[in-house]
């Protein structure tokens, strides 16, 4: 709300209007002129809480597999009351539970498996070498087999209904445990291809539930590279009383094998038009994209996956103890970029500095592989294995509740809340003339008290308890609107943005 600081010379009237953090998220879809005042057209490395903006957190290695190669796949065994963390790296797979790396099985062609859970064993696939299976001790060849089947073709496994479902690479078959619970033996063949009215190969596969969890009523779907989905009710597919297609829906074309997580009830599918709940675009089809999940960011989500499909580490993570589904946007063959969405309020931010090949869950704490063979526990710790965290924020264009004045921007304050001082810079833009920092934000050395950059924020002391701070700069600026950058540098503390306020004079001539 507007409220009248002072009266100036002739008609002007300075008014001072407080905006709340961009708890809306990260906007890449709505035109600048219209966003509303709590998006952000940036925001990199902060989370959209609720009432608050706040710093992610940052990650510590876990362990070193000292292969020197990178790591291309982890999974998490979770069966008979144990957890073991398994990464496949430099054609072995290994146990990287500890900071003890041990060797479980070695002679692998290629690194990125696909697996799942059942049985208290781990499945794992990976399109080249044989199956593996791992039981809690030991790993062996999976010793499945099939009529006409070559098993190191499968690339992708799932479980649905009591049973083992594997697709064969570049054909439309389903291969399926010939028994329900079968953890090895006979695979019996299910040509999606032969129902008519698909086209592509058969990619990715999961499982959607209408029952509100894992039951009678779970549908399974197998889903092709031209974003063919079939839906299929039942538990066998060589039983046409115990299986029957449910129907064939059109979605975007899907990465490849590692596309798809079960959140909830419903399956999340990475594809060409963005990140898609199954259950929410099914009955459109792709002829209403604002029901993908991705739609605050649908033009970045798209943009990412045209630019960047044929790039390795394409993941879905949920993250349930941080309230965050993140998907890894693996932008060339060693940067990757996560697109993360807060599961609470379906916000978004970019996190950055994460280079992840790979993801798992491990004792509900999120990890990571990366490229220098080291296991990386994420969210934890206020920096980067030793490097500081960089956040970058630039606001919605906002017109403080006028559109029709004129306005001569005076003074900015933005409210920031920490246990000791963040490096800050902040610039501010009129008229959609973005105003970017020029100031290298740095992390201060005095990590209890210090003194905030004059040049930047004037002069405000820090103590090392969690205070908040409220600072005034001057600004220069004239136009009908505007929007504040800012970046924060910070390796010990978190960081939270409470809200950031403006005064300017309106009315007369400017």
């Amino acid at each position: 709300m507007l409220q009248p600081l002072r009266h100036a010379r002739g008609s002007r009237v300075s008014r001072s209007v407080a905006i709340p953090p961009p708890v809306g998220g990260w906007n890449a879809r709505d035109a600048l002129d219209q966003m509303k005042a709590e998006d952000a057209i940036v925001l990199d490395n902060w989370f959209p809480a609720e009432n608050e903006i706040v710093s992610r957190r940052g990650y510590a290695e876990h362990c070193d597999t000292g292969e020197g190669a990178a790591i291309e796949s982890i999974h998490e065994y979770a069966g008979d009351g144990s957890r073991v963390l398994i990464a496949g790296c430099n054609g072995k797979l290994l146990n990287v539970s500890t900071s003890t790396v041990s060797s479980l099985a070695t002679g692998f062609t290629e690194n990125r498996w696909h697996g799942t859970n059942y049985k208290d064993r781990l499945f794992l696939v990976n399109g080249t070498d044989t199956p593996q299976t791992y039981d809690g001790s030991s790993v062996a060849g999976g010793g499945w087999s099939g009529s006409g089947l070559t098993d190191t073709n499968l690339i992708a496994v799932h479980a649905h209904k009591e049973r083992l479902y594997f697709i064969e690479k570049n054909t439309t078959n389903l291969w399926y445990a010939a028994s329900a619970g079968n953890v090895t033996g006979t695979l019996n063949k299910y040509d999606v291809g032969a129902l008519g009215n698909i086209s592509g190969k058969l990619v990715c596969m999961g499982t959607i539930t209408q029952d509100g969890g894992d039951g009678v009523d779970d549908l399974f779907c197998a889903i092709t590279s031209s974003g063919d989905v079939a839906i299929f009710q039942g538990s066998n597919p060589g039983d046409a009383n115990a299986w029957s297609l449910a129907g064939i829906f059109h979605i975007g074309a899907p990465i490849d094998a590692f596309s798809t997580l079960k959140v909830g009830s419903d399956l999340v599918v990475i594809t060409r038009d963005g990140f898609v709940p199954l259950t929410r675009v099914l009955p459109f089809g792709r002829s209403n994209q604002t029901n993908a999940i991705s739609d605050k960011i649908a033009h970045a989500a798209q943009t990412a996956v045209s630019q960047y499909a044929a790039n390795e580490g394409w993941q879905i993570l949920l993250y349930p103890a941080g309230q965050q589904l993140l998907f890894n946007v693996p932008t060339n063959s060693t940067t990757r970029h996560q697109y993360v969405m807060n599961t609470e309020t379906q916000a978004w931010c970019r996190y950055t500095g994460i280079n992840a090949n790979c993801w798992a869950l491990f004792n509900d704490s999120p990890y990571f592989g990366a490229a220098d063979g080291v296991v990386y526990e994420w969210d934890t710790g206020y920096d980067d294995d030793g490097s500081a965290i960089v956040t970058d924020a630039q606001t919605a264009w906002n017109y403080f509740g006028d559109r029709g004045s004129l306005k001569h921007f005076k003074m900015a304050r933005l409210l920031l809340v920490s246990d000791g001082q963040p490096g800050l810079v902040i610039g501010f833009g009129a008229d959609f003339n973005t105003i970017v920092p020029t100031n290298t934000v740095t992390t201060p050395s005095d990590t209890t008290s210090a003194v905030w950059d004059e040049a930047v924020w004037d002069v405000a002391i820090w103590g090392g308890a969690e205070t908040s701070n409220v600072v005034w700069q001057g600004i220069t600026g004239i136009g009908y609107c505007g929007q504040l950058r800012a970046r924060t540098s910070n390796d010990d503390r978190l960081v939270r943005w409470r809200s950031w306020t403006v005064v300017y004079e309106s009315g007369g001539l400017i």
